[in-house]
């Protein structure tokens, strides 16, 4: 079964797609998704990152630019 998780780091102010899940305290877990086709995972969680970055406009500054997650 494939799973993706995005994860923020808080430090770096910078956003994860990952395959694993991470204990680290820097990063807080923001999506977590399994099963079903690899690139329709991949695709969810980079729409999710999409979003997350031009909702946060105003707001927190993420490091990521909008082209990361193409």
């Amino acid at each position: 079964m494939h799973k993706r998780f995005v994860y923020l780091n808080v430090s770096q102010k910078r956003l994860m797609i990952t395959s694993n899940e991470m204990n680290d305290k820097e990063c807080i877990q923001l999506m977590n998704n399994n099963g079903g086709d690899i690139y329709m995972l991949e695709g969810l969680c980079k729409t999710f990152c999409l979003g997350y970055i031009l909702g946060s406009k105003g707001g927190i500054e993420i490091a990521n630019s909008l082209h990361e997650f193409r």
